[in-house]
């Protein structure tokens, strides 16, 4: 299965290909791995409705991982550091 979500110049695509790399390589190892197996599995579903309700079912599973748990312990010290923290980490993702 392919993915294609942006196209670049030839003379550009070296080095944003580079940035879209560090992008994907700054997230939890866990969440791309559920991330790709949701992908992979969805071909075979059948239909719309199945294949989001696996991926429910793969953000529920994610929720209840030690990695996303140690986030949300964070979260619930103080929880405006933390949102105020991933709202410039998010803008900094999108400039990109």
């Amino acid at each position: 299965m392919g993915l294609l979500t942006n196209v670049f110049p030839d003379d550009e695509f070296e080095e944003k290909f580079q940035a879209v790399v560090a992008n994907i390589s700054t997230k939890k190892p866990i969440a791309l791995r559920m991330a790709k197996e949701v992908m992979a599995k969805s071909e075979e579903c059948g239909s719309l409705e199945t294949a989001l309700a696996m991926e429910r079912n793969a953000i529920q599973w994610l929720i209840y991982s030690p990695d996303i748990q140690a986030i949300m312990d964070e979260f619930r010290k103080d929880p405006y550091q933390l949102t105020s923290i991933q709202k410039e980490m998010n803008k900094a993702s999108d400039a990109k």
